[in-house]
């Protein structure tokens, strides 16, 4: 199988949100505020404090130390509004006046997110989880005959989190999906701060089929647990369904779930993994 290629071609949705806590409490151990939209950006770059060290034993390199530190994010933006700017910085705003008060730093956390489009026009998702903005970077100059204007440089240091995530036992910086391989619904990724506990709502459940001369309406592997699932089933033509099983989180929901003579599988809220077994018989 051929590899594809693509190459990134646009990016889009930088939004942000504080992060209330990070430890290591179990279920509250990581909390964000709103998700607020930052600024329209024109580019999105990004670098891995990494370092190595490679150790010589009996005169030969024999093991390499590797490091990974915090990744910098830059981004390309407008002027941003004053309310944002104080608001990424830690500075005073005064909503009456709409005035910007440049003075001490409150320092806070913050989560970024937003979209890399590909060259064939699907995107891949990035929550980052956990960073602090920097001041940004302004020059103006003169107008003059020409078109010149200048936007705002601005810098995101993202780091680790102290909370130990549940799906992969460790911290976390990132999470990356890709539209083109994923499973999951990403319509309500910027929703909130979509972190690999929370990826898909409350977590995926697993959806077999199992069918014989049968076919089904819904094709998808997942379900969202806690939300709904359905699917209609149907027998190849000349068969006739003569068995149904519906099975979740390994106990036989058949009897709430199947309804007979219409193929109809209901589920009204996932709690597990589901299994779905058919056989369809020759019609006499």
């Amino acid at each position: 199988m051929g590899q594809v290629v693509e190459e990134f071609r646009g990016t889009d949705n930088l939004v942000y949100a504080e992060v209330l806590t990070d430890n290591n409490t179990i279920g509250e151990g990581y909390t964000t505020g709103a998700v607020k939209v930052l600024a329209p950006v024109a580019e999105i770059g990004k670098t891995v404090e990494t370092a190595s060290d490679t150790k010589y034993y009996d005169n030969k390199p024999a093991l390499t130390i590797i490091a990974e530190g915090a990744d910098t994010i830059s981004l390309t933006v407008p002027a941003l509004d004053l309310e944002t700017l104080a608001d990424i910085t830690g500075k005073e705003y005064d909503s009456a006046t709409g005035a910007f008060m440049d003075g001490e730093r409150d320092p806070k956390y913050f989560a970024l997110g937003y979209r890399l489009r590909l060259t064939d026009g699907t995107y891949r998702y990035v929550w980052r989880y956990k960073g602090s903005f920097g001041i940004p970077d302004e020059t103006s100059q003169t107008e003059n005959a020409g078109t010149d204007s200048n936007n705002q440089q601005l810098t995101f240091t993202g780091i680790s989190t102290m909370h130990i995530f549940t799906k992969t036992g460790n911290s976390q910086k990132a999470l990356v999906v890709d539209e083109r391989t994923s499973d999951v619904d990403l319509s309500t990724f910027f929703d909130q701060v979509t972190t690999c506990d929370n990826l898909g709502g409350s977590g995926l459940a697993t959806v077999t089929n199992v069918l014989t001369h049968m076919n089904t309406s819904n094709s998808v592997h997942s379900a969202t647990v806690g939300a709904a699932y359905s699917a209609t089933l149907s027998a190849e033509e000349g068969y006739t369904v003569s068995d149904v099983t519906v099975v979740m989180n390994g106990v036989d929901v058949t009897s709430t779930a199947y309804t007979a003579g219409t193929g109809a599988v209901s589920i009204a809220s996932v709690t597990g993994n589901i299994v779905i077994a058919g056989t369809a018989a020759v019609t006499q």
